[in-house]
């Protein structure tokens, strides 16, 4: 049952590299689950449909020149390991990340998360727990460090995305007004994303940093606006 009416095939994917690995390493499991990559991706979208979230990030350990503008990695994309980290903000608890190495083969590590948010669903339907209290503890910082680093506040954010769009993108409006558009606008946000990223990408003249930041710019405006509209 999806508590907020998304609709599975609403549910978008971005992949990044992996940032941060801290989970100790422990023997290779052999895999329990028999699987397409397609069928777990869409399950994966069935599972964060059900708890009401749209959109997620895909921690993947491969390099930022292998992921395509629209945030999915290339058909010829090499992964380095099998490491995965999935990371979403959830209605009620904030911001969680799930990372899984336990397996041979990265499909394989995102369908144990899969199964294992599967399990965290069944909780709720029992009456046992209150506010999804069974996510605490994969709950993350609710800031990324290294966007901190990067950006002041999000109209930084949104001033270093008007940046690399193309001078096409907007009308003769102001620097101001072109950030308004985009800390207002979601959609409007992700087509400048779009933009911006020709300009930025490793594969159209930019670099691995500049796409990078890209990223972050728009991820800071994705989590201050979902907190302004809670």
């Amino acid at each position: 049952m999806m508590r907020s009416g998304v609709h599975p095939a609403n549910v978008e994917f971005t992949f990044r590299p992996i940032q941060q690995w801290d989970q100790p390493r422990r023997e290779k499991e052999t895999c329990r689950f028999r699987s397409t990559a397609g069928q777990t991706q869409n399950d994966l979208k069935c599972e964060l449909a059900a708890i009401g979230v749209d959109e997620c990030v895909i921690q993947a350990d491969l390099d930022e020149s292998q992921i395509r503008n629209d945030g999915m990695p290339y058909a010829s994309a090499k992964f380095k390991s099998d490491r995965v980290i999935i990371s979403f903000d959830h209605p009620e608890q904030g911001s969680v990340s799930f990372p899984c190495d336990t397996y041979d083969g990265f499909w394989n590590n995102v369908r144990g998360i899969v199964k294992t948010m599967e399990s965290l669903r069944a909780v709720d339907r029992y009456g046992v727990t209150k506010n999804s209290q069974q996510y605490t503890g994969w709950k993350q910082l609710p800031s990324n460090a290294i966007v901190l680093q990067d950006f002041r506040s999000v109209e930084d954010a949104a001033g270093f995305i008007v940046e690399h769009v193309s001078e096409c993108f907007f009308g003769d409006e102001t620097e101001q007004e072109k950030c308004d558009y985009i800390l207002d606008d979601h959609t409007m946000l992700k087509s400048a994303y779009r933009d911006a990223s020709m300009r930025c990408h490793p594969d159209k003249g930019g670099s691995d940093q500049a796409m990078a930041k890209l990223n972050r710019a728009r991820d800071m405006i994705i989590k201050h606006t979902k907190r302004g509209a809670a």
